[in-house]
Order: structure tokens, then sequence, then C-alpha cells
């Protein structure tokens, strides 16, 4: 590469895991993100890399700003939650 040229970044591996300090700071900014939610953001995210190739220098950078964006559903009430399961 030549002077001033810009380094592309990198792809994100399709089985890609955020270290343990990245989930800390994670946790920090959106601890209602756990278990079953955080499962499904994270697959949510690996799916958007992989559909859009997305290239970049700092996939753990990406993973938080991808995550501290993720909405999560409204919690429901033990009435809503019975009544979906009866449907």
């Amino acid at each position: 590469m030549g002077a001033g040229a810009v380094s592309r970044g990198t792809l994100i591996p399709d089985d890609w895991q955020p270290s343990d300090e990245t989930v800390a700071k994670l946790r920090r900014s959106r601890p209602d993100l756990v278990g079953h939610h955080y499962d499904l953001e994270l697959l949510k995210f690996r799916m958007w890399a992989q559909a859009n190739a997305v290239l970049t220098h700092r996939i753990e950078a990406s993973f938080i700003g991808f995550m501290i964006k993720a909405r999560l559903p409204p919690r429901q009430t033990e009435e809503e939650r019975d009544d979906e399961f009866k449907r």
C-alpha cells in the first residue's frame, strides 16, 4: 500500500465472539441486554455483517455500537404472556 492509502479493514468472521472485556463494556452500557436477548442480538450482528460484507478496522467497536442500538421487545405482563401461550 502506498503512502496515503487507506486500509479497507477486514471482514467480520461468521464465528466471531466478543472478548470478555468487550462484553463487560457492553454490560456497563446495556445491563438489560442479557440471556436470550443478548444471544439474539449477537446473531443479528453476525447476520448483518455477513449479509452486508461489512469491513471494519475494529470489530469490537463495531459490535458495541451495534449492540447499544438494539431494541428489546417491551416487557410483557404475566397476563399477556398467558394470552400468547393460549394461541
